[in-house]
């Protein structure tokens, strides 16, 4: 296909999943110092209890995810930290809220 210049049709893809899963398991853990990350065996013991069979890769995903969840919660605390969604993202007003409700 690729020669005649055509793009193969991808499968859609959805990675939804890693964020269901990462609100259900944690996104942290408590510790002596605070929140923490998900530690290997708190996502093993999930697992093994829910029946979801994750691959090694999916597992440190989720782990990373706890690591950059309590990154972005500390420095939320900032005065001056930015949006974690960016700047493309806009509030709408509350005229905007109430048109949407009321059509």
């Amino acid at each position: 296909m690729k020669e005649k210049g055509k793009e193969p049709e991808m499968p859609p893809l959805s990675l939804m999943f890693f964020v269901e899963y990462f609100w259900e398991v944690g996104p942290t853990m408590s510790t002596a110092m605070g929140p923490g990350p998900l530690s290997f065996q708190e996502l093993e013991s999930w697992m093994r209890l829910t029946g979801v069979n994750l691959e090694p890769w999916a597992i440190k995903m989720l782990r990373r995810l706890s690591f950059d969840y309590i990154e972005q919660a500390e420095n939320a605390k900032k005065i001056d930290c930015p949006a974690p969604f960016g700047s493309n993202f806009q509030v709408k007003s509350l005229d905007e809220k109430l048109d949407d409700f009321l059509d």
